[in-house]
């Protein structure tokens, strides 16, 4: 009888070891596959999540470029043409002639797209020159005066300020204007 008793044990022992085998070699590896599949799931849920943000925020900008459509207008309308910046050198020089002071224009190196070099040279009354430079200042466009060198004709001894009012300079501005392409 012990024989009867050990051959039932010894099949659900294999049976057991089978099933056991099966779990290790089997389904470990089922379950390591699912935890990578999963983990690429919840990146391209976050991929998703974040276009759906950047596209609800497109749509937001166009509704509000919509609504703000003449103001967008007059802040591009602060960056000279790159290619043609006629409408920007009319302005200076309409500044010069308001000024009294007479100037004279040209390219100063290398331009890129987004910002044009022009040096002016410029002469006349000190006051009239500040006032040039001013303007240049408060223009329309969006420019720098990246260095400014006033030579004056007087003098070295104390001269009044009427005298120093009426003395002409030489003035070279190297300005820098922000364009659009």
């Amino acid at each position: 009888m012990p024989n009867l008793i050990n051959k039932p044990l010894a099949v659900a022992a294999g049976f057991a070891a089978a099933i056991a085998g099966l779990a290790i070699f089997a389904i470990a590896p089922l379950f390591s596959d699912i935890k990578a599949i999963n983990g690429q799931i919840i990146r391209r849920r976050a991929q998703i999540a974040d276009y759906d943000l950047r596209i609800g925020n497109a749509r937001n900008f166009m509704r509000f470029a919509a609504r703000q459509k003449t103001e967008l207008e007059q802040i591009a309308g602060v960056f000279a043409d790159s290619q043609m910046p006629l409408d920007m050198i009319n302005s200076l020089e309409n500044a010069a002639k308001d000024s009294n002071v007479s100037v004279e224009f040209s390219p100063a190196g290398q331009s890129n797209l987004q910002i044009i070099k022009i040096e002016i040279n410029a002469s006349g009354a000190i006051f009239d020159t500040l006032r040039f430079i001013e303007k240049i200042e408060n223009s329309p466009y969006l420019a720098e005066i990246e260095s400014a060198d006033i030579r004056k004709e007087v003098p070295v001894g104390g001269a009044s300020l009427a005298e120093f009012s009426g003395t002409r300079v030489k003035t070279h501005i190297l300005l820098n204007v922000y364009a659009k392409s």
